[in-house]
Protein backbone atom coordinates (compact mmCIF):
# COMPACT_ATOMS: atom_id res chain seq x y z
CA UNK A 1 0.00 0.00 0.00
CA UNK A 2 1.24 3.10 -1.26
CA UNK A 3 -0.04 6.98 -0.39
CA UNK A 4 -3.10 8.12 1.60
CA UNK A 5 -5.33 5.52 3.23
CA UNK A 6 -7.71 7.23 0.86
CA UNK A 7 -6.19 5.11 -2.41
CA UNK A 8 -6.97 1.98 -0.60
CA UNK A 9 -11.17 2.74 -1.92
CA UNK A 10 -13.97 4.39 -0.55
CA UNK A 11 -15.83 1.97 2.51
CA UNK A 12 -18.71 4.20 2.83
CA UNK A 13 -21.11 2.23 1.10
CA UNK A 14 -20.97 -1.41 2.28
CA UNK A 15 -20.80 -4.29 2.01
CA UNK A 16 -18.12 -3.74 -0.77
CA UNK A 17 -15.59 -7.14 -0.32
CA UNK A 18 -18.44 -9.71 -0.10
CA UNK A 19 -18.44 -9.52 -3.73
CA UNK A 20 -14.74 -8.70 -5.82
CA UNK A 21 -14.83 -7.91 -9.34
CA UNK A 22 -18.01 -9.58 -9.86
CA UNK A 23 -17.07 -12.98 -8.03
CA UNK A 24 -18.72 -13.55 -4.13
CA UNK A 25 -16.58 -14.32 -1.57
CA UNK A 26 -18.22 -14.58 1.38
CA UNK A 27 -21.64 -16.50 2.52
CA UNK A 28 -24.60 -14.66 1.46
CA UNK A 29 -25.46 -12.48 4.90
CA UNK A 30 -28.49 -15.07 5.51
CA UNK A 31 -26.10 -17.80 5.77
CA UNK A 32 -25.98 -19.43 2.60
CA UNK A 33 -22.81 -21.44 1.24
CA UNK A 34 -19.88 -19.61 0.33
CA UNK A 35 -19.13 -19.94 -3.52
CA UNK A 36 -16.73 -22.32 -4.40
CA UNK A 37 -13.34 -20.85 -5.66
CA UNK A 38 -11.02 -23.07 -7.98
CA UNK A 39 -7.79 -23.81 -6.28
CA UNK A 40 -7.41 -20.75 -3.79
CA UNK A 41 -7.24 -18.77 -6.68
CA UNK A 42 -9.52 -15.32 -6.91
CA UNK A 43 -9.28 -13.49 -10.31
CA UNK A 44 -5.83 -14.16 -10.70
CA UNK A 45 -4.73 -13.43 -7.18
CA UNK A 46 -2.79 -16.45 -5.92
CA UNK A 47 -4.14 -17.77 -2.13
CA UNK A 48 -2.24 -17.46 1.02
CA UNK A 49 -2.40 -19.78 3.57
CA UNK A 50 -3.28 -18.23 7.18
CA UNK A 51 -1.82 -20.00 11.03
CA UNK A 52 -2.90 -17.88 13.27
CA UNK A 53 -0.27 -17.83 15.90
CA UNK A 54 -0.16 -19.74 18.88
CA UNK A 55 -0.16 -17.43 21.55
CA UNK A 56 -3.22 -15.55 20.45
CA UNK A 57 -4.62 -19.04 21.67
CA UNK A 58 -7.66 -18.57 19.31
CA UNK A 59 -10.29 -21.37 20.20
CA UNK A 60 -12.02 -22.58 17.12
CA UNK A 61 -15.16 -23.99 18.67
CA UNK A 62 -16.21 -20.38 19.27
CA UNK A 63 -15.32 -19.45 15.61
CA UNK A 64 -13.81 -21.95 13.21
CA UNK A 65 -11.67 -19.98 11.30
CA UNK A 66 -9.22 -22.91 10.30
CA UNK A 67 -9.92 -21.96 6.85
CA UNK A 68 -8.77 -18.69 6.40
CA UNK A 69 -7.18 -17.83 3.10
CA UNK A 70 -5.47 -14.29 2.64
CA UNK A 71 -5.93 -12.73 -0.60
CA UNK A 72 -3.45 -9.54 -1.05
CA UNK A 73 -4.20 -7.02 -4.28
CA UNK A 74 -1.10 -4.35 -4.72
CA UNK A 75 -2.69 -0.72 -4.29
CA UNK A 76 -6.25 -2.25 -2.97
CA UNK A 77 -7.27 -3.88 0.40
CA UNK A 78 -6.72 -7.70 1.19
CA UNK A 79 -9.45 -10.41 1.33
CA UNK A 80 -9.93 -13.00 4.27
CA UNK A 81 -11.86 -15.36 2.66
CA UNK A 82 -13.62 -17.51 5.38
CA UNK A 83 -16.99 -20.15 5.77
CA UNK A 84 -17.80 -18.32 8.96
CA UNK A 85 -20.43 -15.99 8.49
CA UNK A 86 -22.46 -13.92 11.60
CA UNK A 87 -25.67 -15.63 10.49
CA UNK A 88 -23.92 -19.02 10.83
CA UNK A 89 -22.27 -17.77 13.70
CA UNK A 90 -25.19 -16.65 15.72
CA UNK A 91 -27.35 -20.39 14.68
CA UNK A 92 -24.41 -21.97 16.30
CA UNK A 93 -25.02 -20.58 19.56
CA UNK A 94 -28.73 -19.37 19.37
CA UNK A 95 -30.94 -21.20 17.24
CA UNK A 96 -33.59 -18.86 15.34
CA UNK A 97 -35.28 -21.54 12.70
CA UNK A 98 -38.55 -21.34 13.58
CA UNK A 99 -38.90 -18.34 15.45
CA UNK A 100 -41.66 -16.10 15.45
CA UNK A 101 -41.35 -13.24 13.00
CA UNK A 102 -42.51 -9.74 13.23
CA UNK A 103 -42.49 -7.15 10.12
CA UNK A 104 -42.04 -3.67 9.97
CA UNK A 105 -42.29 -1.37 6.68
CA UNK A 106 -42.12 2.11 7.33
CA UNK A 107 -43.79 3.13 4.34
CA UNK A 108 -47.04 0.47 4.44
CA UNK A 109 -46.88 -0.11 7.95
CA UNK A 110 -49.24 0.70 11.26
CA UNK A 111 -48.65 0.04 14.77
CA UNK A 112 -52.47 -1.25 15.03
CA UNK A 113 -51.61 -4.21 13.36
CA UNK A 114 -50.31 -7.39 14.84
CA UNK A 115 -47.71 -7.10 12.91
CA UNK A 116 -46.96 -11.06 12.58
CA UNK A 117 -47.54 -10.86 8.37
CA UNK A 118 -45.61 -9.29 5.46
CA UNK A 119 -49.35 -7.90 4.78
CA UNK A 120 -50.24 -6.75 8.04
CA UNK A 121 -46.65 -4.99 9.35
CA UNK A 122 -45.57 -2.56 12.19
CA UNK A 123 -44.82 0.81 11.63
CA UNK A 124 -42.24 0.84 13.99
CA UNK A 125 -39.34 -1.34 14.82
CA UNK A 126 -39.85 -1.03 18.73
CA UNK A 127 -43.24 -1.71 18.39
CA UNK A 128 -41.77 -5.58 17.06
CA UNK A 129 -39.90 -5.60 20.07
CA UNK A 130 -42.24 -4.73 22.42
CA UNK A 131 -44.44 -7.70 21.06
CA UNK A 132 -41.96 -10.19 21.32
CA UNK A 133 -41.19 -9.13 24.95
CA UNK A 134 -44.45 -9.64 25.72
CA UNK A 135 -44.99 -12.64 24.21
CA UNK A 136 -41.64 -13.59 26.38
CA UNK A 137 -40.32 -15.63 23.62
CA UNK A 138 -37.09 -14.91 21.33
CA UNK A 139 -38.10 -13.65 18.04
CA UNK A 140 -37.11 -12.48 14.24
CA UNK A 141 -37.88 -8.78 13.16
CA UNK A 142 -38.09 -8.36 9.52
CA UNK A 143 -37.90 -5.08 8.65
CA UNK A 144 -38.12 -3.24 5.13
CA UNK A 145 -36.09 -0.21 3.98
CA UNK A 146 -36.57 2.85 4.78
CA UNK A 147 -35.96 5.76 7.03
CA UNK A 148 -37.42 5.18 10.73
CA UNK A 149 -37.03 8.36 12.53
CA UNK A 150 -36.70 8.23 16.42
CA UNK A 151 -40.59 7.77 16.81
CA UNK A 152 -40.54 4.88 14.36
CA UNK A 153 -36.81 3.24 15.78
CA UNK A 154 -35.47 0.38 17.69
CA UNK A 155 -35.98 2.54 21.36
CA UNK A 156 -38.94 4.95 21.12
CA UNK A 157 -36.34 7.99 22.85
CA UNK A 158 -35.12 5.26 25.20
CA UNK A 159 -38.30 3.57 26.18
CA UNK A 160 -38.14 -0.02 24.76
CA UNK A 161 -35.15 -2.49 25.51
CA UNK A 162 -35.23 -5.65 24.12
CA UNK A 163 -35.76 -8.38 26.95
CA UNK A 164 -35.65 -11.35 24.50
CA UNK A 165 -32.97 -12.75 21.87
CA UNK A 166 -33.52 -11.21 18.67
CA UNK A 167 -32.33 -11.82 14.83
CA UNK A 168 -33.34 -8.46 13.16
CA UNK A 169 -32.86 -8.57 9.28
CA UNK A 170 -32.78 -5.62 6.51
CA UNK A 171 -34.97 -6.58 3.01
CA UNK A 172 -35.28 -4.69 0.43
CA UNK A 173 -32.36 -2.27 0.71
CA UNK A 174 -30.87 0.06 3.79
CA UNK A 175 -32.56 0.44 6.78
CA UNK A 176 -31.66 3.67 8.55
CA UNK A 177 -32.35 4.46 12.02
CA UNK A 178 -30.82 6.63 14.53
CA UNK A 179 -32.52 10.25 17.48
CA UNK A 180 -33.34 12.20 14.51
CA UNK A 181 -37.08 13.61 13.96
CA UNK A 182 -38.53 14.78 10.64
CA UNK A 183 -38.81 18.46 11.46
CA UNK A 184 -40.51 21.71 9.77
CA UNK A 185 -37.98 24.01 8.45
CA UNK A 186 -38.70 28.09 7.82
CA UNK A 187 -36.42 30.37 6.76
CA UNK A 188 -35.74 32.80 9.59
CA UNK A 189 -37.22 36.35 9.44
CA UNK A 190 -34.23 37.77 11.25
CA UNK A 191 -31.41 35.56 10.23
CA UNK A 192 -31.93 35.07 7.09
CA UNK A 193 -29.06 32.83 5.84
CA UNK A 194 -30.55 30.42 8.54
CA UNK A 195 -33.64 28.12 8.80
CA UNK A 196 -35.16 27.18 11.82
CA UNK A 197 -36.96 24.31 12.99
CA UNK A 198 -38.24 23.48 16.74
CA UNK A 199 -35.88 21.60 18.50
CA UNK A 200 -35.54 20.83 22.50
CA UNK A 201 -31.88 19.52 21.76
CA UNK A 202 -29.27 18.99 19.38
CA UNK A 203 -25.91 17.09 19.64
CA UNK A 204 -25.12 17.05 16.19
CA UNK A 205 -25.66 18.58 13.02
CA UNK A 206 -24.96 16.78 9.34
CA UNK A 207 -24.86 18.08 6.46
CA UNK A 208 -26.61 14.37 4.11
CA UNK A 209 -25.64 15.95 0.68
CA UNK A 210 -22.29 17.13 0.71
CA UNK A 211 -20.19 13.64 1.35
CA UNK A 212 -16.76 13.88 2.68
CA UNK A 213 -13.64 11.87 1.06
CA UNK A 214 -14.59 8.78 2.46
CA UNK A 215 -18.28 9.28 1.39
CA UNK A 216 -20.02 9.97 4.58
CA UNK A 217 -22.04 13.05 5.55
CA UNK A 218 -20.51 16.24 6.29
CA UNK A 219 -20.91 17.33 9.81
CA UNK A 220 -21.88 21.84 10.61
CA UNK A 221 -19.83 23.49 13.11
CA UNK A 222 -22.38 24.33 16.42
CA UNK A 223 -21.72 27.97 17.05
CA UNK A 224 -23.06 30.34 19.75
CA UNK A 225 -25.80 31.92 18.67
CA UNK A 226 -27.80 32.84 15.53
CA UNK A 227 -26.06 35.92 14.35
CA UNK A 228 -22.47 33.70 14.38
CA UNK A 229 -24.25 30.88 12.63
CA UNK A 230 -26.13 33.92 9.91
CA UNK A 231 -22.24 34.72 9.46
CA UNK A 232 -20.94 31.34 8.78
CA UNK A 233 -21.71 29.14 5.91
CA UNK A 234 -21.83 25.25 7.10
CA UNK A 235 -22.71 25.83 10.92
CA UNK A 236 -25.76 25.53 13.27
CA UNK A 237 -26.89 27.15 16.70
CA UNK A 238 -29.24 26.13 19.40
CA UNK A 239 -30.92 28.65 20.94
CA UNK A 240 -33.41 28.00 23.45
CA UNK A 241 -35.42 25.34 21.71
CA UNK A 242 -34.97 26.93 18.10
CA UNK A 243 -32.47 25.49 15.86
CA UNK A 244 -30.45 27.48 13.30
CA UNK A 245 -29.02 26.04 10.86
CA UNK A 246 -26.73 27.77 7.49
CA UNK A 247 -26.02 25.25 4.76
CA UNK A 248 -22.86 25.68 3.51
CA UNK A 249 -24.34 25.96 -0.32
CA UNK A 250 -26.97 28.63 0.83
CA UNK A 251 -30.01 26.36 -0.06
CA UNK A 252 -33.02 25.45 1.70
CA UNK A 253 -32.91 23.41 4.61
CA UNK A 254 -35.13 20.18 4.32
CA UNK A 255 -35.16 16.91 5.94
CA UNK A 256 -33.52 15.38 2.59
CA UNK A 257 -30.50 17.71 2.76
CA UNK A 258 -29.76 17.75 6.57
CA UNK A 259 -30.22 15.94 10.02
CA UNK A 260 -29.93 16.57 13.01
CA UNK A 261 -29.05 14.39 15.64
CA UNK A 262 -30.46 14.47 19.42
CA UNK A 263 -28.31 14.57 22.17
CA UNK A 264 -30.07 12.53 24.96
CA UNK A 265 -31.53 9.25 22.86
CA UNK A 266 -30.36 6.41 22.14
CA UNK A 267 -30.20 4.32 18.71
CA UNK A 268 -30.02 0.49 19.80
CA UNK A 269 -28.99 -0.04 23.41
CA UNK A 270 -29.70 -2.93 25.78
CA UNK A 271 -28.15 -2.69 29.34
CA UNK A 272 -27.86 -4.12 32.68
CA UNK A 273 -27.13 -6.99 34.16
CA UNK A 274 -28.56 -9.65 32.06
CA UNK A 275 -27.50 -10.38 28.49
CA UNK A 276 -29.07 -11.05 25.50
CA UNK A 277 -27.96 -12.12 21.98
CA UNK A 278 -28.59 -10.10 18.45
CA UNK A 279 -27.81 -10.19 15.62
CA UNK A 280 -28.02 -7.49 12.72
CA UNK A 281 -28.28 -9.22 9.33
CA UNK A 282 -29.45 -8.58 5.64
CA UNK A 283 -31.90 -10.58 3.66
CA UNK A 284 -29.95 -10.42 0.16
CA UNK A 285 -26.75 -8.36 -0.89
CA UNK A 286 -26.43 -4.39 -0.75
CA UNK A 287 -29.45 -5.31 2.21
CA UNK A 288 -28.71 -4.17 5.97
CA UNK A 289 -28.61 -1.83 8.79
CA UNK A 290 -27.37 1.94 9.21
CA UNK A 291 -27.77 3.24 12.45
CA UNK A 292 -26.98 6.65 12.84
CA UNK A 293 -25.96 8.50 16.11
CA UNK A 294 -26.75 7.50 19.62
CA UNK A 295 -25.66 9.54 22.94
CA UNK A 296 -23.94 6.79 24.17
CA UNK A 297 -23.22 5.03 20.79
CA UNK A 298 -25.14 3.82 17.68
CA UNK A 299 -25.05 0.14 19.12
CA UNK A 300 -24.96 -0.05 22.60
CA UNK A 301 -24.61 -3.38 24.90
CA UNK A 302 -23.68 -2.20 28.57
CA UNK A 303 -23.74 -4.93 30.90
CA UNK A 304 -22.96 -4.50 34.70
CA UNK A 305 -22.35 -7.83 36.04
CA UNK A 306 -20.31 -10.84 34.71
CA UNK A 307 -21.88 -13.35 32.96
CA UNK A 308 -21.38 -16.94 32.82
CA UNK A 309 -23.29 -18.42 29.29
CA UNK A 310 -21.43 -17.35 26.41
CA UNK A 311 -23.35 -15.56 23.96
CA UNK A 312 -23.51 -13.43 20.85
CA UNK A 313 -23.99 -10.86 19.17
CA UNK A 314 -23.31 -10.30 15.63
CA UNK A 315 -23.76 -7.80 12.06
CA UNK A 316 -22.79 -8.20 8.89
CA UNK A 317 -22.97 -5.04 6.38
CA UNK A 318 -23.84 -3.06 8.55
CA UNK A 319 -22.81 0.48 9.33
CA UNK A 320 -22.66 2.52 12.76
CA UNK A 321 -21.88 5.65 12.55
CA UNK A 322 -21.98 9.67 13.83
CA UNK A 323 -22.47 8.88 17.58
CA UNK A 324 -21.96 10.68 20.28
CA UNK A 325 -21.84 14.88 21.21
CA UNK A 326 -18.95 16.91 21.55
CA UNK A 327 -20.02 17.70 24.80
CA UNK A 328 -20.53 13.75 25.73
CA UNK A 329 -17.76 11.71 22.78
CA UNK A 330 -19.22 8.51 22.92
CA UNK A 331 -18.30 5.23 20.61
CA UNK A 332 -19.88 3.90 17.43
CA UNK A 333 -19.86 0.28 19.03
CA UNK A 334 -19.96 0.69 22.15
CA UNK A 335 -19.39 -3.22 23.75
CA UNK A 336 -18.87 -3.98 27.46
CA UNK A 337 -18.99 -7.49 28.83
CA UNK A 338 -20.61 -8.65 26.60
CA UNK A 339 -20.05 -12.85 27.13
CA UNK A 340 -19.02 -15.26 24.46
CA UNK A 341 -18.75 -13.65 20.81
CA UNK A 342 -18.79 -10.39 19.11
CA UNK A 343 -18.82 -10.99 15.25
CA UNK A 344 -18.94 -8.07 12.45
CA UNK A 345 -18.71 -8.49 8.96
CA UNK A 346 -18.17 -6.10 5.81
CA UNK A 347 -19.19 -3.48 8.95
CA UNK A 348 -18.29 0.18 9.41
CA UNK A 349 -18.06 2.33 11.95
CA UNK A 350 -16.61 6.00 11.59
CA UNK A 351 -16.85 9.79 12.12
CA UNK A 352 -17.69 9.03 16.16
CA UNK A 353 -17.03 11.38 18.48
CA UNK A 354 -14.73 8.89 20.10
CA UNK A 355 -14.28 5.23 19.21
CA UNK A 356 -15.12 3.08 16.25
CA UNK A 357 -15.56 0.05 17.92
CA UNK A 358 -14.26 -0.18 21.51
CA UNK A 359 -14.70 -3.38 23.51
CA UNK A 360 -14.23 -4.08 27.44
CA UNK A 361 -14.93 -7.02 29.37
CA UNK A 362 -14.32 -5.57 32.82
CA UNK A 363 -16.68 -8.21 34.38
CA UNK A 364 -14.66 -10.94 32.83
CA UNK A 365 -17.44 -13.33 33.38
CA UNK A 366 -17.32 -15.77 30.45
CA UNK A 367 -14.33 -15.51 27.95
CA UNK A 368 -14.90 -12.91 25.46
CA UNK A 369 -13.66 -13.35 21.63
CA UNK A 370 -13.92 -10.33 19.12
CA UNK A 371 -13.90 -10.84 15.47
CA UNK A 372 -13.75 -8.05 12.62
CA UNK A 373 -14.03 -9.24 9.17
CA UNK A 374 -13.67 -6.91 6.04
CA UNK A 375 -14.34 -3.80 8.20
CA UNK A 376 -13.67 -0.37 8.37
CA UNK A 377 -13.50 2.89 10.10
CA UNK A 378 -12.38 6.15 9.31
CA UNK A 379 -12.55 9.97 10.91
CA UNK A 380 -12.85 8.96 14.24
CA UNK A 381 -12.63 11.02 17.63
CA UNK A 382 -14.39 14.16 16.26
CA UNK A 383 -14.78 15.74 19.92
CA UNK A 384 -12.66 17.04 22.07
CA UNK A 385 -11.65 13.58 23.77
CA UNK A 386 -8.35 12.53 23.87
CA UNK A 387 -6.72 8.32 22.88
CA UNK A 388 -9.55 7.83 20.25
CA UNK A 389 -9.07 4.87 18.10
CA UNK A 390 -10.92 3.00 15.67
CA UNK A 391 -10.66 -0.43 16.66
CA UNK A 392 -9.42 -0.81 20.52
CA UNK A 393 -10.20 -3.52 22.98
CA UNK A 394 -9.38 -3.93 26.44
CA UNK A 395 -8.91 -6.15 29.06
CA UNK A 396 -8.96 -10.17 28.96
CA UNK A 397 -10.22 -9.97 25.46
CA UNK A 398 -8.50 -12.36 22.61
CA UNK A 399 -9.88 -10.78 18.95
CA UNK A 400 -8.85 -11.45 15.59
CA UNK A 401 -8.94 -8.33 12.64
CA UNK A 402 -9.62 -9.92 8.93
CA UNK A 403 -8.05 -7.56 6.34
CA UNK A 404 -9.51 -4.17 7.88
CA UNK A 405 -8.91 -1.06 6.25
CA UNK A 406 -8.75 1.93 9.32
CA UNK A 407 -7.57 5.59 9.50
CA UNK A 408 -7.96 9.41 10.45
CA UNK A 409 -8.45 8.59 13.27
CA UNK A 410 -7.54 11.05 16.83
CA UNK A 411 -5.04 8.71 18.29
CA UNK A 412 -3.69 5.09 17.27
CA UNK A 413 -5.27 3.23 14.75
CA UNK A 414 -5.73 -0.08 16.23
CA UNK A 415 -5.42 0.16 20.27
CA UNK A 416 -5.19 -2.67 22.25
CA UNK A 417 -4.24 -2.21 25.97
CA UNK A 418 -4.58 -4.20 29.61
CA UNK A 419 -3.92 -8.33 28.58
CA UNK A 420 -5.71 -8.37 25.75
CA UNK A 421 -4.55 -10.49 22.66
CA UNK A 422 -5.42 -9.07 19.05
CA UNK A 423 -4.39 -10.35 15.74
CA UNK A 424 -4.12 -8.49 12.50
CA UNK A 425 -4.35 -10.61 9.37
CA UNK A 426 -3.96 -8.09 6.38
CA UNK A 427 -5.26 -5.08 8.46
CA UNK A 428 -4.40 -2.19 7.42
CA UNK A 429 -3.95 1.50 9.29
CA UNK A 430 -3.22 4.93 7.76
CA UNK A 431 -3.11 8.76 8.27
CA UNK A 432 -3.86 8.60 11.76
CA UNK A 433 -3.55 11.93 13.19
CA UNK A 434 -2.42 11.28 17.15
CA UNK A 435 -4.61 12.89 19.64
CA UNK A 436 -2.20 16.48 19.46
CA UNK A 437 -5.11 17.80 17.86
CA UNK A 438 -7.57 17.49 20.51
CA UNK A 439 -5.64 18.60 22.89
CA UNK A 440 -3.93 15.00 24.41
CA UNK A 441 -0.18 14.19 23.97
CA UNK A 442 0.12 10.94 21.45
CA UNK A 443 1.75 11.28 18.47
CA UNK A 444 0.51 9.59 14.89
CA UNK A 445 0.45 5.82 15.70
CA UNK A 446 -1.21 3.47 13.70
CA UNK A 447 -1.12 0.09 15.90
CA UNK A 448 -0.32 0.23 19.54
CA UNK A 449 -0.11 -1.97 22.40
CA UNK A 450 0.13 -0.90 26.13
CA UNK A 451 0.47 -2.98 29.68
CA UNK A 452 0.75 -6.74 28.55
CA UNK A 453 -1.39 -6.69 25.50
CA UNK A 454 0.21 -8.82 23.03
CA UNK A 455 -0.30 -7.62 19.01
CA UNK A 456 0.92 -9.52 16.42
CA UNK A 457 0.73 -8.32 12.67
CA UNK A 458 0.51 -10.80 9.82
CA UNK A 459 1.62 -9.44 6.14
CA UNK A 460 -0.26 -5.86 7.28
CA UNK A 461 0.07 -3.66 4.02
CA UNK A 462 2.00 -0.14 5.09
CA UNK A 463 1.40 3.60 4.81
CA UNK A 464 3.78 6.12 3.45
CA UNK A 465 4.53 7.71 7.06
CA UNK A 466 5.80 11.11 7.54
CA UNK A 467 8.47 12.40 9.90
CA UNK A 468 7.42 12.00 13.51
CA UNK A 469 4.86 9.74 12.51
CA UNK A 470 4.76 6.28 14.25
CA UNK A 471 3.53 2.76 13.12
CA UNK A 472 4.32 0.89 15.52
CA UNK A 473 4.31 1.53 19.26
CA UNK A 474 4.77 -0.59 22.49
CA UNK A 475 4.72 0.30 26.16
CA UNK A 476 5.13 -1.15 29.49
CA UNK A 477 5.32 -5.26 28.61
CA UNK A 478 3.14 -5.46 25.94
CA UNK A 479 4.98 -6.81 22.62
CA UNK A 480 4.11 -6.74 18.98
CA UNK A 481 5.29 -8.79 16.48
CA UNK A 482 5.29 -9.17 12.87
CA UNK A 483 5.82 -11.44 9.90
CA UNK A 484 5.44 -11.13 6.43
CA UNK A 485 5.58 -7.04 6.29
CA UNK A 486 7.95 -5.14 4.26
CA UNK A 487 10.54 -2.97 6.01
CA UNK A 488 8.99 -0.18 8.12
CA UNK A 489 8.57 2.88 6.44
CA UNK A 490 7.96 4.61 9.94
CA UNK A 491 9.01 5.32 12.93
CA UNK A 492 8.64 1.85 15.53
CA UNK A 493 9.02 3.09 19.43
CA UNK A 494 9.54 0.18 22.29
CA UNK A 495 9.03 1.95 25.65
CA UNK A 496 9.94 0.36 29.27
CA UNK A 497 9.91 -3.17 28.47
CA UNK A 498 8.19 -3.50 25.87
CA UNK A 499 9.21 -5.24 22.46
CA UNK A 500 8.36 -5.44 18.83
CA UNK A 501 9.79 -8.10 17.12
CA UNK A 502 9.46 -10.78 14.38
CA UNK A 503 7.95 -14.02 14.49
Amino acid sequence: MTGSILELGNRADMPLRSILDGTEILPALAGAAPVALAADTLRGLEGESVTLPAGLGWDHSVLDLTDLVLFRRPGGPAVCRTAASPAAAFATRSPYAGWPVYWVDRAAGSDANAGTTAAAPFLSIHKAISAANAAGTPAIVKIKAGTYERPRGFSNSNAVSPQQDMVFVAYGGRVVTGPFDSLTWARDATYGNCFTATRSNTGRVFDLVALDGFGHYTELSQVADAATCNAHPGTWALVGSTLYVHRADAVAVSDANTRAYLSNVDNFAHRGSTQKNFAFLGESAGDGFDLEGGYQGALVLNYTAAWATPGIVTAAGATFRYAGTAANPADNVAIQSKAGLVFFADCDASKATKDGFNIHNSYSGAALRAVALHCSGFDNGRGASTSNNTWTVHEDIVALDLAGIYGRCRGAGVHIIGASRLACIGTASADSLGDIVNGGTAPPSEFRAENSAQLWLDRCPLPWEGAGRIFLQAEGTAAIRTRGMEPLRGAKRALGAAVIETY
